[in-house]
């Protein structure tokens, strides 16, 4: 739970009192939260933003990042 608070905590109390203009994070459960993880902090609102992770199983949310890691390891090997 503190990985969690320590990954999501402050940015949702931020995104709570801030204006309309920062992003907020997704309803998500833990395990999604747990999920997200994988994405490196500076591109995991974007890939939020690119998912429809409220709406996500577990197990969607899992290929997505899955499928997210396998591209950029294919984008690596072309080079």
């Amino acid at each position: 739970m503190m990985i969690v608070f320590d990954a999501y905590g402050d940015k949702q109390s931020a995104a709570l009192n801030a204006s309309a203009q920062t992003q907020r994070l997704p309803n998500m459960n833990y395990s999604q939260a747990l999920i997200l993880l994988a994405v490196p902090e500076e591109e995991r609102e974007q890939f939020i933003a690119e998912m429809d992770i409220e709406n996500m199983s577990v197990r969607e949310l899992q290929k997505g990042v899955k499928d997210r890691d396998q591209a950029l390891q294919d984008r690596e090997q072309a080079f």
